[in-house]
C-alpha cells in the first residue's frame, strides 16, 4: 500500500476549511509531510499513508475534529472543480 495515492482535492478543501478556522493550516501541511508550496498544483497527488498525520495534525493544531462540521460548512467543493456542485 505504500504507492498509493489520493487527489489533492481532499487536502486542499480541509486546508480551506482550517484557514477559516483560524488554524495554521501551513503547519498541518508540514507536520503532515506535505509541502505547502505544493497545494496548489495542477494534478496533485497525495500519499494514501499521509491521511492519518495530516488529520492528527489538524486535530492537534485545531483543538477540535477538522472532519466535523466545523470544518465542512466553510468547504465549497464546487470551487475546486472536483464535480460535486449541489453537495
Amino acid at each position: 500500500m505504500s504507492g498509493l495515492t489520493d487527489s489533492g482535492t481532499l487536502v486542499r478543501l480541509a486546508y480551506q476549511g482550517l484557514t477559516n478556522l483560524g488554524v495554521d493550516a501551513d503547519e498541518v501541511l508540514r507536520q503532515s509531510g506535505f509541502d505547502p508550496e505544493k497545494l496548489y498544483q495542477s494534478n496533485l497527488r497525495t500519499p494514501f499513508s499521509a491521511q492519518p498525520r495530516f488529520w492528527r495534525a489538524a486535530v492537534e493544531l485545531s483543538g477540535a475534529d477538522p472532519r466535523k462540521d466545523a470544518v465542512t460548512r466553510d468547504i465549497q467543493p464546487e470551487s475546486q472543480n472536483c464535480g460535486w456542485s449541489g453537495v
